[in-house]
């Protein structure tokens, strides 16, 4: 007897059509839903825009209707969603990492010898308290977006988080805060405006490419019946787009063996297909190192992860999570790195 005749009790016949509906539109969204993460084109950036382990959900629930009638397909099926979650759900290995070695984290924080521990947040709007909770965790490089606009303050900031002698690069909305030396302040104009770029070299002498950024604010139309939702999260992207691209430029003049660390507010899942620009010569390092929940949007119900740390592919992520923030409306990043 199937769930819906049980449950509902529908005619047999009327029950097994049922469940072989609820089957097939279970196979198109897996499929649909697969071709969609390999390939990320902009014309369905909308649905991206949802985070993937949302729409598991009505996936797996509509193979579970099979069990009473279809019970070889819906185990099957039920197999192939579980094999797409390791895969494209990020939050299944993060969480995964959290219950197989909890203690880890703390370790982490324990023993940072060698090690850089780097933060990124988004201020809401220009908050100076920021600083005190920034400066609890004691970080060697911290990325600010929505930045207070008074540089005595901000400065105050940089003292407050790093040190008095720290080092502070600002763009208009967005600044680095590191310890160390300065060794050039790379902002440019044309991304000044939504980004600081800085080198640096560590106290242990290792040379660093540091930016911090704030892409454009996201398109939040969630209205999927509409074509204009889909019109709108189209041109979004491309927007977006054409702002990493001016970002990218600047790296080429960086030499390839030097480390490269960009942190920020990106505005955007961090499954969005935009960010594929970035994968030739950086990585995310959540997708090495995320534990727990890294989602970071909103602080209070994080299902979004716009707020992300990538890094070039010659640095090793150890721990990357996400910390609920007392004052913003987005979670703290945070994230140590070894082999510096």
């Amino acid at each position: 007897m199937s769930v819906l005749q049980r449950n509902y009790q529908l005619p047999a016949t009327i029950a097994r059509y049922l469940c072989k509906c609820l089957l097939s539109a279970s196979v198109v969204l897996l499929g649909l839903l697969t071709f969609a993460l390999l390939l990320r084109p902009d014309f369905i950036a909308a649905g991206l825009f949802i985070p993937t382990w949302i729409w598991t959900l009505p996936g797996i629930l509509m193979a579970l209707f099979g069990l009473g009638t279809q019970k070889r397909t819906t185990l099957w099926l039920i197999t192939g969603w579980f094999f797409f979650s390791l895969i494209f759900v990020e939050e299944v290995a993060s969480f995964g990492r959290y219950v197989l070695a909890p203690s880890k984290l703390k370790m982490a924080f324990g023993n940072r010898e060698g090690r850089l521990l780097v933060v990124s947040l988004n201020c809401a709007g220009g908050a100076s308290k920021a600083a005190e909770e920034l400066a609890e965790l004691k970080p060697d490089i911290a990325f600010l977006q929505e930045r207070p606009t008074d540089s005595s303050t901000l400065r105050e900031m940089a003292d407050q988080i790093c040190g008095p002698d720290s080092i502070l690069v600002a763009g208009d909305d967005t600044a680095v805060i590191a310890k160390g030396t300065l060794v050039k302040d790379a902002c440019t104009s044309q991304t000044k405006g939504f980004a600081a770029h800085a080198y640096i070299r560590t106290e242990n002498g290792v040379e660093i490419s540091l930016c911090s950024l704030r892409l454009q604010p996201p398109e939040i139309n969630a209205n999927l019946l509409s074509f204009e939702c889909w019109q709108a999260h189209q041109k979004d992207r491309v927007n977006r787009r054409k702002q990493l691209q001016k970002v990218t430029e600047d790296f080429e003049e960086i030499p390839p063996d030097r480390k490269i660390i960009l942190g920020g507010d990106f505005n955007v899942s961090a499954h969005d297909g935009v960010l594929r620009i970035l994968n030739p010569r950086l990585t995310d390092s959540f997708i090495q190192a995320g534990f727990g929940n890294g989602n970071t949007a909103t602080n209070w119900v994080p299902l979004f992860r716009i707020d992300q740390i990538w890094c070039s592919r010659t640095l090793k992520p150890r721990i990357i999570t996400a910390k609920k923030s007392t004052l913003s409306d987005h979670r703290i990043v945070v994230a140590i790195f070894d082999g510096l």
